[in-house]
């Protein structure tokens, strides 16, 4: 099967899976999600990662069907222990099967809602019995790795324009989202040391960031340290679109 090149390498994925875990990420987002919308009967979740927000949003025996690419999600999809485990789709939203329709249709932090919005919406309205949801990042800062607000901008070189910004301009008047729910919360990164930090960083930029001493120099008020290593945190804010099939929500 073609894989589309946003498709992440395991390491990469397994790295904001690890991350994830550590963060509140599934409490805040998952919790402002149950409360605009009533748990689903039937769940698809496109690009669901490890299924963080799937658990979240999944009736109690409820039936979850998980589109994911990346192999390493979809083995942490399929292994998890002690709770619901979704049926796996190894594709990519570009490419999806025959589905039937289900109750809610999520998308999580997927490039289609910045890069695609108006034919991502067109994959997932007929999918869709109650609603459809996405979640699309929506702090001031760069959009490339997750960590990269942690510098200054004229070191990770990137566009700063909130992702839902572009999501909601590429939208016509008549596909906007019928609610918008904004969400505060902190990715956590976890390293063993200050050395594999400043890896982190310079494999994502390479030459750009200068020399170690003068990354360390950026990252240090950054690293705190905690059992295991050294902990990053980055504020993040989340924007939760909602497209109901009635024009209203369950609420």
């Amino acid at each position: 099967m073609t894989r589309p090149a946003a498709v992440w390498p395991d390491a990469a994925a397994a790295f904001y899976a690890a991350c994830l875990d550590r963060s509140d990420y599934a409490a805040t987002v998952g919790r402002a999600l149950r409360q605009a919308l009533a748990p689903a009967t039937t769940l698809l979740d496109i690009g669901a990662g490890s299924g963080l927000l799937g658990r979240a949003m999944l009736q109690p025996g409820g039936r979850w069907t998980a589109v994911e690419p990346n192999a390493h999600m979809r083995g942490r999809l399929a292994g998890a222990a002690g709770v619901v485990r979704p049926r796996v789709i190894d594709a990519a939203w570009e490419s999806l099967p025959q589905l039937a329709r289900h109750d809610v249709v999520l998308c999580a932090n997927i490039p289609g809602p910045i890069d695609r919005p108006r034919m991502l919406l067109q994959v997932c309205r007929p999918l869709a019995r109650r609603a459809v949801a996405w979640v699309v990042p929506a702090q001031p800062g760069p959009r490339g790795p997750c960590l990269a607000g942690l510098l200054p901008a004229h070191l990770h070189g990137e566009d700063e324009t909130p992702g839902v910004d572009l999501t909601l301009a590429a939208l016509p008047s008549d596909e906007r989202p019928d609610q918008r729910i904004d969400v505060d919360w902190t990715f956590r990164a976890l390293f063993a040391d200050q050395a594999a930090a400043r890896r982190y960083f310079t494999d994502q930029y390479g030459d750009r960031l200068g020399d170690d001493r003068a990354l360390d120099a950026v990252l240090a008020p950054h690293l705190k340290a905690v059992a295991g290593g050294l902990q990053a945190e980055a504020r993040k804010r989340s924007a939760i679109l909602i497209w109901t099939a009635s024009g209203e929500t369950d609420r």
